[in-house]
């Protein structure tokens, strides 16, 4: 009488479970690959928003200077730097009331605070550095400059400057990041 195995051996069930395991592992590793990757480009959009903001505000700044009879910098002054060693902030939310300013000891890399209750980013500190309530701290710090097409410091009686923006974050375990705006803008 033959002897027959009713079961599986040991190598087989070995093999069925590694074969079990790649075809699970594949797939999730595709899933994790494109979450982390739809993070960092949700992030990279938002850089871009930043910076354009920015640069957007400097605009409307001109504009209303001109409509005004204004020279055309004025209110500027805190972003004019000089080969880009310098720079300032600027907060179209204005919750804090000062739009521009400073990137001082207290921010120094200019970190963006976010309200999640208005979904707007913003400078929401006090004199010591601390967060204000219903702020919270964000991946992102916004720098800005402005300066002569030669990177002089601008006197504000030339007619054209440049604007350099930086926003600079960290995503999850990546290297840091920086999207860098540079845009000229002229008197008119």
């Amino acid at each position: 009488m033959p002897f027959f195995s009713a079961g599986f051996t040991l190598i087989e069930a070995v093999v069925a479970i590694a074969i079990l395991m790649f075809t699970i592992i594949g797939p999730i590793t595709l899933a994790q690959r494109s979450l982390s990757a739809s993070y960092y480009a949700k992030d990279q959009v938002i850089a871009y928003y930043l910076a354009e903001e920015s640069v957007e505000y400097l605009r409307n700044l001109r504009d209303g200077n001109r409509l005004k009879g204004n020279p055309w910098l004025q209110g500027a002054n805190p972003c004019f730097s000089s080969g880009g060693s310098s720079y300032c902030g600027i907060d179209p939310s204005n919750f804090m009331g000062s739009v521009i300013v400073a990137c001082s000891s207290v921010n120094s890399n200019c970190r963006l605070t976010y309200h999640p209750g208005n979904s707007v980013y913003g400078y929401a500190y006090d004199g010591s550095g601390t967060i204000l309530s219903g702020w919270q701290s964000s991946l992102f710090s916004r720098r800005v400059s402005i300066m002569r097409p030669d990177g002089a410091l601008p006197t504000g009686a030339e007619n054209e400057v440049v604007i350099n923006v930086e926003v600079s974050w960290q995503t999850e375990s990546l290297s840091p990041q920086t999207f860098k705006l540079t845009e000229n803008i002229f008197d008119w």
